[in-house]
């Protein structure tokens, strides 16, 4: 602000003189003319053009470059630090960003796969640890976008959402708390659902079935921002499930949520269904499949999209579902009580704030209340908010900094600046001479102490099922 406000008092010709000290404009940018008997004015001709294409004047944009450039800037680590690491519907279906795995499948007259930009490269070489971290970084999180898309189209096609009709059921009588309530007092209520499932699916379930007064998903605590941060430490949220609709081994699939899934959530609205069948492709012959499809969030109301990770999942009788330590109690794991499930779970917080500041989503915090279906994805499938989450811990510095994670005679080989390959072995002399000075490192010929690691001799020996141990 005190920058622009002295950049506003100077001349045209001291802006321009500026600029081209600076080397932001070309030197053959300029022309003297003048005008009669008037002071000889400096015209920056191919700045003029841009600055008439863009709708400004040629001052306004020499100020904005001027600004640009003299402006510090975030470090890739402190943008990291508050980017999202869950995707959302914005990531999800940008045709720019996440473009579709075969080009063939672009409709006629199309700009799905033609003005997408390029993806980040993994070269030979890197300039640095930041750039080689960096490019993982967003390479790995537009891969996983891409599969999770998959995932939720998979999941939305079956559960086949439709716009919810006057009327009431029995079950709709009562909350997933137990409440009931009088059926007089919500008709005309404008908050009721409006959108209704009459398909289903493995890996997908409907929150808040038939209720009316109560979210299936209600915010619990937002902790405020770190020192040095500016989103929140952590969102906690609660969302109830209810397994009741769901056979008995799909029931036992949802009972395997544990601590530290992820799950989505996601918000239809089928009243703003289009209901318009997919495009067409390039030959006319087929159309393009849904996962491939951009329009898809218009063709099912999909309104939001946000990911979170259980912190534990309690049954109607209020026992932890989730602790690992049940199973190797005597007796075993208890059957779950009920057919209602609470999951305590933690939202992005990063995410959060982009939506409390209106850069996310239109209806702010308010989305949240709008969420009602929750779809799981496989395990093995599952782990890339893990990645992300050491990427950007490496790049934030610290003691997690990736100068101090990283061995120096290492980080020639990773960079591909020379360095023998072999050394990344973990048996090389490089990795035992570094183990023998760093603590906590052992050495190939050490032995492991596993004592943290099982609960007792029957917990490993389940560990390797095959194996006389």
């Amino acid at each position: 602000k005190w920058l622009k406000e002295k950049i506003a008092m100077w001349a045209d010709d001291t802006m321009y003189d500026v600029c081209y000290r600076l080397r932001l404009v070309d030197d053959d940018d300029d022309e003297v003319i003048q005008l009669g008997n008037e002071k000889k004015t400096r015209i920056c001709m191919k700045t003029a053009d841009v600055a008439k294409k863009l709708g400004c004047t040629c001052r306004e944009l020499l100020e904005s470059i001027l600004l640009y450039h003299q402006s510090s800037r975030q470090s890739d680590g402190a943008i990291l630090s508050s980017a999202p690491l869950y995707p959302t519907e914005a990531l999800l279906w940008d045709r720019h960003s996440v473009p579709p795995g075969n080009y063939g499948l672009v409709s006629e007259g199309s700009i799905m796969g033609i003005t997408s930009l390029s993806l980040p490269k993994l070269n030979a070489r890197f300039l640095s640890a930041g750039d080689y971290l960096l490019r993982n970084f967003r390479l790995f999180r537009l891969e996983s976008a891409y599969e999770i898309r998959a995932d939720l189209v998979d999941a939305i096609k079956r559960m086949r959402p439709m716009p919810k009709q006057d009327g009431y059921t029995e079950d709709s009588l009562n909350d997933y708390y137990g409440n009931s309530f009088n059926q007089d007092e919500n008709i005309g209520n404008d908050e009721s659902p409006k959108t209704e499932f009459q398909g289903w699916a493995r890996m997908g379930l409907e929150l808040g079935t038939n209720k009316l007064d109560k979210q299936g998903l209600r915010l619990i605590r937002v902790d405020p921002p770190r020192l040095g941060e500016s989103v929140p430490g952590s969102v906690i949220a609660e969302l109830v499930l209810d397994l009741r609709h769901c056979a008995t081994s799909l029931a036992a699939e949802w009972d395997e949520i544990g601590e530290f899934d992820n799950l989505f959530l996601v918000s239809v609205d089928a009243s703003k269904m289009t209901g318009a069948p997919a495009p067409m492709m390039r030959r006319k012959d087929r159309r393009v499949p849904d996962e491939e499809d951009f329009t898809f969030p218009e063709r099912y109301g999909i309104q939001a999209v946000r990911g979170c990770m259980v912190l534990e999942v309690r049954d109607e009788a209020g026992t932890i579902l989730s602790d690992p330590a049940l199973a190797y109690e005597e007796g075993g794991r208890p059957d779950p009580k009920g057919k209602r499930r609470f999951l305590r779970v933690a939202l992005d917080p990063a995410q959060y704030a982009a939506d409390a500041l209106g850069r996310g989503s239109k209806l702010g915090t308010d989305v949240y209340d709008t969420f009602n279906l929750v779809v799981r994805r496989h395990g093995r499938e599952n782990n890339f908010k893990a990645v992300l989450e050491t990427i950007r811990s490496l790049m934030r510095g610290g003691a997690m900094s990736m100068y101090r994670s990283i061995p120096s005679w290492l980080m020639p080989v990773i960079l591909g600046y020379g360095g023998d390959p072999a050394a990344a072995s973990f048996s090389s002399p490089q990795l035992t001479a570094f183990a023998v000075k760093t603590a906590g490192v052992a050495t190939p010929d050490d032995e492991l102490d596993y004592g943290d690691t099982f609960i007792d001799i029957n917990h490993l020996r389940e560990s390797f099922p095959g194996c006389i141990v």
